[in-house]
């Protein structure tokens, strides 16, 4: 009953097929448990989501303004030479 013996019923059961390796990679990630997201945490994080926007949104502004002073600045120093 080792390994040989196992081998030998298999290949009588199914014949040829058993031996032959199959093709291709073998799949290595497992499917993970899909979870429905309860309300209270739809509601967490659409409020992150909201304060993340309104940071973004405050920081190009803060961008568009600074580049905007630079810009005058440069303009300035070209117009005096």
């Amino acid at each position: 009953d080792g390994l040989l013996h196992s081998w030998i019923s298999k290949y009588k059961e199914n014949g040829y097929n058993v031996v032959e390796r199959k093709r291709g990679r073998s799949p290595t990630m497992s499917k993970k448990d899909f979870k429905p997201k309860t309300k209270e945490t739809i509601e967490e994080e659409n409020e992150r989501l909201r304060k993340e926007n309104l940071y973004l949104k405050a920081e190009l502004e803060y961008s568009k303004k600074l580049r905007a002073v630079v810009q005058a600045r440069k303009n300035q120093q070209q117009k005096k030479k």
